[in-house]
């Protein structure tokens, strides 16, 4: 003997079916925040990375560019006292 189904039991089922759905689809988009948030941590930190590497690249080239103005103002003044003393040849 079948019966049909009570309009309570059908509007259970489908309450059922929708709490599933929702704690279903919670889980999926709590997932998905920490996929993203991670994922974001590591482009940070790859923009970090790259920030200082540029960082250190522009350090380096003011070095250069100072020791090379250092090397030529060492240059003028040798030149200079060797001007000025041409006996200590």
């Amino acid at each position: 003997m079948w019966s049909d189904p009570t309009h309570a039991e059908m509007v259970r089922a489908a309450s059922d079916l929708c709490v599933s759905t929702v704690t279903e689809l919670e889980s999926g988009l709590a997932r998905q925040r920490e996929s993203d948030d991670a994922e974001a941590k590591r482009l940070r930190q790859k923009e970090m990375v790259k920030i200082g590497a540029q960082l250190e690249a522009m350090e380096v080239r003011e070095m250069r560019m100072t020791n090379e103005y250092y090397r030529r103002d060492i240059e003028i003044m040798e030149r200079d006292l060797k001007a000025m003393h041409p006996e200590h040849d």
